[in-house]
């Protein structure tokens, strides 16, 4: 076989050889890409859009498209945020979610949910800052049947109390992971010390205001503003404008609520904040920061200037941008940086500078930032410089209105705003028309330095005193607010009986000398983890050592966590690498010790709790912190039941059953923990009590 392939070979090569030469070809010259031309942007082109108002106020947008046999729309609402009680922050959000998935008077929320899944259709509805949408998506064939369920989810919904509850159990987990990552710690810090914490425009949503919305709350808003002469309503697709009309002057003719016109957004109001400010977040090895002031609306004369200078200095993925060629490729000082003139339609936006660094370099990055600041006051921009820049900026316009029916949605939010429909091709005209000059006198004028405010969040032991050459820091707290919880009636008589019950309950499980002869223990539990809709079963086994030393090792299929926590710190190893257990962790963890079986069944030695009877089964465990905790017991055997607890502003419970006699102590074999609507089931397959557990060996991290 190797000698016909030879053979061939010399065959090719000699065939080859006879055939006249040809004179090669010169190479193809590619241009280079900072030479490439391309025609100015065209202006958008708007669609022409049928305008009507129904006889009963509500306004109505309907344009035509033919390519595909798909309907959809949106019905928006003057309403937002910005118009809720404070006392109830979060209320028009949770509307939103509830008037969707809580059903309607007619049908149940299953009941809908099926309806709508049967004909491949959608309804989704959200309220934000300064407006309320229910929008939908359906087959044209269904474009009727759909209809009738929008106006059903907003001229009916029911607002049922048990999707009412979930949400606002949703919310209130929400608030205790809010300090979880620096990002959005960072970004929340900002904008509640650019507008004021306690203004409609600050993130003010604690566990507080979401326990005072109850259902009626939600009817009275949505009676307040959903009417149909504070509504607009836009379809789309492949339909014929006047059988849509038709039908929508029939079904909404009974919608003829009436209420007097949403009042006014309310304004924005500068804060006197400019400053250095830091956040500690102690288990995170970089600092994320941003450096700012208030901005601008989207209809100033100089918006289209400050568009395109911003984009200069640090456009959002522009790698050419001054921020990234400076400080990220030439100074290798931070991971990602970009900054943005961030308008709003109604209100002042902001200016920002954002990135995020190692700790070591924090205040390098925020200092370089600067300097190009500066630089951008006081130097004129190159001509290719700007020209990528405007060239950058008018491109988003092609992402912006690459359909109709995102035209349809702009003219819609135009029209809300009260903006002029050819706003776009203004804004487009504008950019084009922006010279170097420009940029400079925008820089000038509208970035003021000396107004910024600088927010640093990282682990500030490691950063704080450098950057205290830069001006006086000021430190952020932003501890979470944890709900008043509601104590039972307790007097003498009451704290009595509490303490002689939970003495009896001692001495029950096998008396108050052995549960405090127990120096350590160790603790293996199975159990089953639902991750992502799969089922993962997980070894975990707990390691304590009195007073408050702790170890954990979960065993799961993608490799082990272990935990460990010595009373203050302790780390977190997981195998995508070990983090510092510290903070808002470390409280978990503490919180968790202090409702361990053995610390509860000695509540009556812990200093500064008070054992209350609330009734014949049930103590209250109040300690001098506000933290309460319910403890329930079998009146008959006086053996534990169940601890119920709030924690990060969420209920949880913890049921024993199935004890078994160890070392003379009843301890329980199984654990029922629900929390957050989800039940886990542990079974406890073996205790170990006295062993001899040490700090070093628990310290571990194999």
């Amino acid at each position: 076989m190797k000698t016909v392939l030879f053979i061939s070979l010399i065959a090719t090569i000699s065939f080859a050889q006879q055939k006249p030469a040809t004179p090669a070809k010169a190479p193809a010259v590619l241009p280079v890409y900072q030479t490439l031309k391309f025609p100015p942007l065209k202006a958008v082109q708007l669609p022409k859009v049928e305008q009507f108002t129904l006889p009963n106020g509500l306004k109505v947008m309907i344009l035509e498209n033919h390519e595909l046999p798909l309907a959809s729309g949106s019905l928006r609402i003057r309403t937002g945020a910005l118009l809720e009680p404070a006392s109830k922050a979060g209320l028009a959000s949770i509307v939103g979610q509830v008037m969707r998935t809580g059903g309607t008077k007619q049908r149940k929320a299953d009941d809908l949910n099926a309806k709508l899944e049967s004909m491949a259709a959608s309804i989704e509805g959200g309220i934000g800052n300064e407006s309320g949408s229910v929008g939908f998506n359906c087959l044209k064939e269904n474009l009727d049947e759909v209809l009738d369920l929008l106006k059903e989810v907003v001229t009916e919904p029911a607002f049922s109390q048990d999707r009412l509850d979930l949400i606002l159990t949703q919310a209130r987990s929400g608030i205790s992971r809010r300090n979880d990552s620096p990002e959005p710690i960072r970004d929340r810090e900002f904008t509640n010390l650019l507008y004021g914490k306690d203004t409609p425009f600050g993130d003010n949503e604690e566990y507080a205001t979401i326990d005072n919305i109850k259902r009626a709350d939600l009817v009275a808003f949505h009676e307040r503003y959903f009417f149909p002469a504070n509504a607009m309503l836009s379809v789309y697709g492949d339909i014929n404008t006047a059988d849509v009309k038709a039908k929508l002057e029939k079904l909404f003719a009974s919608w003829t609520t009436q209420q007097p016109a949403a009042p006014a957004f309310p304004t924005v109001t500068r804060q006197k904040v400019a400053g250095l400010y830091v956040a500690d977040k102690p288990d995170s090895e970089q600092t994320f920061f941003t450096i700012g002031h208030l901005g601008g609306k989207l209809n100033d004369k100089d918006y289209a200037a400050l568009t395109v200078m911003s984009n200069i200095l640090g456009g959002a993925g522009t790698f050419s941008s001054r921020l990234m060629q400076s400080i990220r490729s030439d100074k290798s000082l931070v991971y990602g940086i970009s900054s943005s003139w961030s308008a709003d339609y109604l209100h002042e936006g902001t200016f920002t500078i954002s990135g995020s660094t190692n700790a070591s370099t924090t205040e390098q990055a925020i200092a370089e930032s600067l300097k190009e600041v500066k630089r951008m006051r006081e130097e004129l921009v190159g001509p290719t410089e700007l020209a990528a820049a405007k060239q950058r900026v008018e491109n988003t316009f092609v992402f912006s209105f690459a359909s109709p029916v995102q035209t349809l949605n702009r003219m819609m939010n135009y029209q809300y705003y009260g903006y002029p429909q050819d706003f776009i091709n203004q804004y487009k005209d504008a950019v084009s028309k922006v010279t170097a000059q420009d940029i400079l006198r925008v820089a000038k004028q509208h970035i003021k330095p000396e107004e910024f405010t600088i927010v640093a969040v990282g682990p500030a032991a490691k950063f704080t005193d450098k950057l205290k050459s830069l001006g006086a820091v000021k430190n952020l707290d932003i501890t979470i607010p944890q709900p008043k919880a509601e104590a039972a009636k307790a007097d003498a008589t009451t704290l009595a009986a509490g303490r002689l019950a939970m003495d009896k309950v001692a001495a029950a499980v096998g008396g108050k000398d052995k549960i405090a002869g127990v120096n350590d223990y160790v603790q293996s539990i199975t159990s089953e983890l639902n991750m992502g809709g799969n089922k993962v079963n997980v070894k975990q086994t707990n390691f304590w050592l009195k007073p408050m030393v702790f170890r954990q090792v979960n065993e799961l299929p993608f490799g082990k966590i272990i935990a460990f926590f010595d009373g203050e710190k302790g780390f977190l190893k997981a195998p995508q690498g070990e983090q510092p257990l510290a903070g808002p962790f470390a409280a978990q963890v503490r919180g968790q010790l202090q409702r361990d079986y053995f610390a509860i069944l000695q509540s009556n030695e812990v200093k500064g709790r008070a054992v209350n009877l609330v009734r014949d089964g049930e103590l209250e465990l109040k300690d001098e912190s506000g933290s309460v905790l319910h403890f329930f017991f079998d009146p008959k055997t006086m053996l534990p039941s169940k601890l119920a607890f709030t924690e990060g502003g969420v209920s949880a419970e913890v049921a024993y059953a199935g004890f078994r006699e160890v070392s003379g102590i009843q301890l329980p074999m199984q654990l029922k923990i629900s929390q957050n609507g989800q039940v886990s089931i542990q079974t406890v397959t073996d205790w170990k009590l006295n062993t001899g557990l040490t700090v070093a060996a628990m310290s571990s991290r194999e």
